[in-house]
């Protein structure tokens, strides 16, 4: 029965670590380090409208409008980004706007001036945005996929045993018979 005792108090203290962890994760460490990386998009957006201001680009050009929207949307997604919004985005775009956003990525890296500088440094922001985001999402079902598959090792082990103890039942049982027999 102490094992027992043993075994729950050890979950129990298992258990309110991760929680601890994640909860410390999520609330601390995951919101700074989204805010600085929103901030690196602020200040892009910020250098953007500079160069529109200063005549290096032209406010109505698609590829002004498409950086502004694209550093927009940006800004707004990282301060509560939840995967099925992104899954609802990705399955609601149709194949001819990402044709749009191709050829506009062409000029874009065509471009000598501030916009390509721009475009490149908001590639990256966004790549360390996403990659955060789906390590996280990686880290949770790597986590689901290791109890689901402790469950199946457990029940498999369970089920072995069940099965050696009916093999004992059953070798019991024609024992006692052929003990019966020769009496």
């Amino acid at each position: 029965m102490e094992d027992m005792n043993l075994i729950l108090w050890n979950s129990f203290v298992l258990i309110f670590s991760l929680w601890f962890i994640l909860y410390t994760n999520r609330n601390f460490i995951y919101k700074t380090r989204i805010n600085r990386r929103r901030f690196k998009l602020f200040a892009l957006r910020d250098e953007l409208t500079i160069l529109a201001m200063k005549g290096h680009a032209d406010y109505n050009s698609e590829e002004y409008q498409f950086l502004l929207k694209s550093l927009n949307s940006l800004i707004r997604i990282t301060g509560d980004f939840h995967v099925t919004d992104f899954l609802k985005f990705i399955a609601t775009v149709s194949p001819s706007s990402f044709n749009e956003i191709y050829k506009i990525e062409e000029k874009l890296n065509k471009e000598t001036n501030g916009l390509h500088l721009i475009w490149v440094r908001y590639c990256q922001v966004m790549n360390q945005i996403m990659s955060g985001h789906l390590k996280l999402i990686i880290w949770v079902l790597v986590v689901i996929a290791g109890a689901f598959k402790s469950i199946r090792i457990c029940t498999n082990i369970a089920s072995n045993f069940v099965e050696k103890g009916r093999g004992i039942l059953s070798s019991s049982a024609e024992i006692r018979k052929i003990a019966e027999s020769e009496t």
